[in-house]
């Protein structure tokens, strides 16, 4: 039987577990493949929430995949789920169990943010304290150019720039000058000729997803927004967005 311990540090920037909660644990980890960890339990925890791009620096790929690969092995596990399942999360479709995933005194999604080994993909639903948090933890590493943040081509593109349609993930920020809606998207432009410039779109049976931003899409005009997501050729430079997770609020005050 696989038993759930359930954990909610105060204090997200020093996730250390109290002795008296530690008992008993998930498993140890037995696999690492992808963002998906296997357990000596059987269960099967997901990185939800993050990807791993790419790293062109063989040294500090090196180093990730010692961590991930080598240090991870037979570490214990603990998994912080409680606000994953106040928002209806507990498992995906393939049964790997979602959560904040902690190994001693380590939040291992943060953790692997802050060495800029990881990056955010924008996944919906998300727990909006725990995404806002990890946001900042991203935010930093980009500043610091740490891991994937020192190579070309994985900054944030400026919305006003010549950003190339090329089917890679990005992060776009800028001033939405219009918001339109034509048939059955809405479209958030950033430039005044939506033929060229860069052009975000939402589908309308998707907006609802949108409600947690707690501003309309009408009023993005002019504030400025960072957006996150795969681009490609449509017109100019194209991205859809599925939900709010893909959308922060820079400027709204």
């Amino acid at each position: 039987m696989l038993v759930l311990i359930l954990f909610i540090p105060t204090d997200k920037s020093n996730a250390t577990v109290p002795s008296s909660q530690i008992n008993p644990e998930l498993g140890h980890i037995v696999e690492i493949k992808d963002t998906r960890l296997y357990l000596s339990s059987g269960a099967v925890l997901n990185l939800y929430g993050i990807e791993f791009p790419l790293l062109h620096d063989k040294q500090e790929s090196a180093k990730r995949s010692s961590y991930l690969h080598s240090k991870l092995k037979n570490s214990l596990v603990r998994l912080e789920d409680e606000s994953f399942v106040a928002i209806g999360l507990r498992r995906n479709r393939y049964g790997d169990y979602l959560g904040n995933i902690h190994i001693g005194n380590i939040w291992l999604q943060k953790y692997l943010l802050e060495k800029g080994w990881a990056r955010l993909n924008g996944v919906y639903p998300y727990p909006v304290e725990d995404l806002v948090y990890l946001r900042k933890i991203e935010s930093r590493a980009r500043e610091h150019k740490r891991g994937i943040w020192r190579q070309k081509g994985y900054g944030v593109k400026q919305a006003d720039s010549n950003i190339k349609a090329d089917y890679r993930f990005h992060l776009v920020e800028g001033w939405p000058q219009n918001v339109v809606t034509v048939g059955r998207n809405t479209y958030i432009n950033f430039g005044t000729d939506w033929h060229r410039d860069f052009t975000v779109a939402i589908a309308n049976n998707r907006r609802r997803h949108f409600k947690t931003l707690k501003v309309s899409l009408k009023d993005l005009i002019g504030k400025k927004i960072r957006v996150r997501g795969w681009i490609r050729p449509y017109n100019g430079p194209f991205m859809e967005l599925e939900s709010w997770t893909q959308i922060e609020l820079l400027d709204c005050g």
